[in-house]
């Protein structure tokens, strides 16, 4: 996968996530068993990494620097999310605990792939 589908990717799933949070999050802390301050939380930091991705992603050669802080944010953001799980896991619904710890592994593989693409110039040739 080249760093602008990864780029992409990020942008749509950041952007559903943070669109979903921030529209429905008194549903969602129900459904969730998460505190509805936590989705929306979440769903505007997620939102503004799917902006910086999208922004990134429409580029015809994306700013290597920008993509740089864009991989250390997620990789902050996988951190973050595992701080998340601890205080949040025991208390959430079943849905609730696989949205943690996707969070986790979902945000964690994009920081590392995107890395990948990046410390090895594959913007637009095949990984």
């Amino acid at each position: 996968m080249t760093l602008k589908h990864l780029l992409w990717l990020d942008f749509l799933l950041g952007f559903t996530t943070g669109i979903i949070g921030l529209i429905y999050f008194n549903s969602l802390e129900t459904l969730l068993g998460i505190p509805a301050r936590i989705i929306i939380i979440v769903g505007l930091i997620t939102l503004l990494y799917a902006v910086v991705a999208i922004l990134l992603a429409i580029q015809n050669s994306p700013h290597q620097g920008v993509v740089n802080v864009l991989v250390t944010a997620n990789w902050v953001w996988s951190f973050v999310s595992l701080f998340l799980v601890n205080l949040y896991f025991s208390n959430a619904a079943v849905l609730g605990k696989v949205f943690l710890v996707l969070q986790v592994v979902v945000v964690g593989a994009l920081a590392y792939f995107e890395g990948r693409a990046l410390r090895h110039g594959r913007s637009e040739e095949q990984m």
